[in-house]
């Protein structure tokens, strides 16, 4: 009696569901689509390719200038700020008696030579003998070396600018006496400027020299255009990352945009 009824109710439940299961057929369209999957991925790589990347401005050209020589500064007309062209003078030194034992060794030399050559003719007539002639060689040989030493000394006795820029910082003052090696001023190239940036290295798959970017500058919020001139020749393994450096158009006359700003750079 009691296997009956528990038939009969196992019976009842499974005619109760049937019609619920019937009616949620399977709908496929519900699924996520692996299309759509794929298509997502790629619009988000390609964002994160895209995306802004900081970046520090730099110079290509900057120098500390030492003291050639051990002197006293005579001239420094440019101060810290100032502008200066290419071969302008930056620095003289007092160089009175360099210059005077210059002089001293040219006409040394005029001496000498004179006397090689008066020795030259008189050993053809065998006045004197070889060894006269030969000491009197070895004596201009000497003091044409002393002169070249001498004329070397008397070159360090001024600084000029190797390109044009401005001075960064002025280490010694006029009228100070200096050691050789000494530095005295500090330069810098403030136009031809640089863009140290750091990117993700899988960016490598499109990011080349010449690409080009645009730079926002934090301080001014002016924007230059630049393109990559250098790539770093490595991959950091740990962060996955690679050095890039972009070079910088020349800004127009109302912009402003100096070593050591920061910015973001954006690439289209």
């Amino acid at each position: 009696m009691n296997k009956f009824v528990s038939l009969l109710t196992h019976s009842f439940l499974l005619l109760s569901f049937a019609p619920a299961m019937a009616e949620a057929p399977y709908d496929s369209s519900k699924l996520p689509s692996l299309a759509n999957s794929n298509t997502a991925a790629d619009a988000t790589q390609q964002h994160t390719q895209k995306a802004p990347v900081r970046g520090v401005v730099r110079s290509t050209n900057e120098a500390t200038l030492s003291s050639g020589i051990p002197a006293q500064i005579k001239k420094m007309p440019f101060q810290e700020g100032m502008s200066f062209k290419k071969g302008e003078l930056l620095v003289q030194f007092n160089c009175d008696k360099q210059q005077a034992e210059y002089r001293a060794a040219r006409e040394a030399i005029k001496v000498k030579r004179t006397t090689v050559n008066t020795n030259k003719e008189l050993q053809k007539f065998e006045s004197i003998g070889q060894f006269e002639l030969t000491a009197s060689i070895a004596e201009l040989n000497q003091v044409t070396a002393q002169a070249q030493a001498l004329a070397s000394e008397v070159s360090h006795c001024s600084i000029k600018a190797p390109y044009a820029g401005q001075v960064k910082e002025q280490l010694a003052l006029r009228y100070e006496s200096v050691t050789a090696g000494q530095p005295v001023i500090s330069i810098i190239d403030t136009q031809n400027l640089e863009v140290d940036m750091v990117i993700p290295s899988h960016w490598l798959n499109w990011l080349t020299v010449n690409t080009s970017f645009s730079f926002s500058v934090d301080e001014t919020r002016q924007s230059f255009t630049g393109k990559i001139a250098r790539i770093s020749p490595s991959v950091n393994p740990v962060s996955k990352t690679v050095k890039v450096i972009g070079q910088l158009l020349p800004p127009e006359t109302d912009q402003l945009i100096l070593p050591g700003m920061s910015g973001t750079a954006h690439f289209e």
